[in-house]
């Protein structure tokens, strides 16, 4: 049990620091940015970029250089599809679901990451689409943005597991949904969510239990 609880401390501990640098980051990702709109914020970069970041008070950062490379019609869909990511506050979901996720074994740790990932996306990319078109509307502007951001590198001032990119996650399971003439839920969230909790729950629980099971088992 000690082994345990100190194993939760550190992870607690390396939660907030993440929380802490992630804060300072996205203060000051807004002091260099220009107010767009309420929530979205233009960063003045030539690498083309598109992510929301903020735990508390989420925002969404889009880059000139993005910009200036796509057409008025990918960036609107760019935008709708991170203002969703605000929507479902999802670096806040992102940072809690480390949390628990920190738990288990680094594979495991990182399958769990990646569905969780690939949920929100998903989520993301349907939550303003109403007809085929427009899924396959936003399919293109995924795959446009994939190829124009495969020509750099991401600045390190972008980087973060709490930021919550526009295409880094699952491209090609992403655009086979929207292209899918079966309109289909987007991977139930969720499930993942409260699954992970359930299974660190009965992990945590089940600690005392193995304890006296392996010691009746020795002193018998």
């Amino acid at each position: 049990m000690i082994i345990f609880f100190s194993f939760s401390i550190f992870i607690a501990v390396r939660s907030l620091v993440l929380a802490y640098k992630n804060h300072h980051q996205i203060s000051f990702l807004r002091t260099l940015a220009t107010k767009k709109s309420e929530y979205v914020l233009i960063i003045d970069s030539s690498i083309p970029a598109a992510f929301t970041g903020g735990l508390i008070k989420p925002s969404c950062f889009v880059s000139s250089g993005l910009i200036e490379q796509l057409n008025s019609d990918d960036i609107e869909i760019i935008i709708q599809h991170e203002l969703a990511h605000l929507h479902y506050a999802d670096p806040l979901k992102k940072w809690i679901f480390s949390f628990f996720a920190a738990y288990f074994t680094p594979n495991v740790n990182k399958i769990l990451k990646s569905m969780m990932a690939i949920s929100m996306e998903q989520a993301a990319d349907s939550f303003f689409v109403k007809s085929q078109q427009q899924a396959h509307n936003v399919a293109s502007t995924l795959v446009r943005f994939t190829r124009l951001a495969a020509k750099y590198s991401i600045h390190k001032q972008y980087k973060s597991e709490l930021l919550v990119h526009f295409c880094r996650q699952s491209i090609e399971q992403r655009v086979l949904q929207l292209l899918s003439d079966t309109q289909f839920k987007p991977f139930p969230m969720k499930v993942v969510f409260l699954g992970v909790i359930l299974l660190a729950v009965i992990s945590t629980t089940s600690v005392d239990s193995l304890h006296h099971a392996i010691e009746t088992l020795f002193n018998h």
